[in-house]
C-alpha cells in the first residue's frame, strides 16, 4: 500500500495529534489515516510494551510518514492540540482528566464516555467509572458530514473538549439508514414534482 501526503499551496499551522494506544489495531489504523492529512502532524504515540521503539518498526506501513519513537506516557510530549485514546475500555477515564486539565481536546475511541448514566455504564462494562464529571460533560456522536457540532441527549447541539465515538456497528447502521432515508426522500420528492 502506498500512502501519499497531499500538499497545500498555503500552509496553515499543523494540528499536533497524540495517540494513546498506538500499537493496537485502532491506534495503528488511526495513524495510517492521519499521516496523510495535510494539516495534521502525529506528534506522539504511546505504548507501554513498545516504549522506545520506533513507530515504523512496529507499523512498517508508516515508514517515511511517522518518524517517532513510542513513549510510555502521552505527557512525555508537549504542545499537543488533540489526543485520540485508542485503548480498551477503562483506560480513557484515567487519561482524559489530565488532558482536559491541560487544555488538550480528547477523543475517546473506547466506550468510556458513551453512556452518561454511571449505573448503566457500570452494568454494561462491569467496572466503576472513575471520571464522572467528564462523563456527564462528554459529547457523544458521529457526524457523517464532518461537522464539529454534535447533538446531546436533549437534542440541542454543543461542542466539547472531549468526544466519545460511536461503535462501528452503530455507526454503520446509522450511515446506511441515513443514506436510505435521504434517497427515499429525494425519490418521493421527485415523484411528486
Amino acid at each position: 500500500m502506498t500512502l501519499v501526503k497531499p500538499t497545500h499551496k498555503e500552509r496553515k499551522p499543523m494540528t499536533r495529534i497524540g495517540i494513546i494506544g498506538g500499537t493496537g489495531y485502532t491506534g495503528g489504523e488511526l495513524a495510517r489515516i492521519l499521516c496523510t492529512h495535510p494539516d495534521v502532524e502525529i506528534a506522539a504515540m504511546t505504548s507501554r510494551q513498545n516504549a522506545g521503539l520506533r513507530v515504523q518498526d512496529v507499523h512498517s506501513y508508516l515508514k517515511g510518514y511517522v518518524d517517532l519513537e513510542f513513549t510510555e506516557k502521552i505527557s512525555d510530549t508537549k504542545d499537543l492540540d488533540l489526543v485520540f485514546v485508542a485503548t480498551p475500555h477503562g483506560v480513557a477515564m484515567k487519561e482524559i482528566p489530565t488532558l482536559i486539565e491541560q487544555g488538550i481536546k480528547a477523543i475517546d475511541l473506547s466506550g468510556d464516555y458513551r453512556l452518561h448514566d454511571v449505573s448503566v455504564y457500570e452494568k454494561w462494562y462491569g467496572h466503576e467509572h472513575t471520571d464522572v464529571e467528564n462523563l456527564q460533560n462528554a459529547v457523544y456522536g458521529s457526524d457523517p458530514e464532518g461537522k464539529a457540532v454534535y447533538p446531546d441527549a436533549s437534542g440541542t447541539h454543543k461542542q466539547g473538549k472531549r468526544h466519545a465515538c460511536a461503535g462501528v456497528h452503530g455507526t454503520g447502521s446509522l450511515q446506511d439508514s441515513r443514506k436510505r432515508f435521504f434517497c427515499d426522500s429525494r425519490q418521493k420528492a421527485h415523484e411528486h414534482s
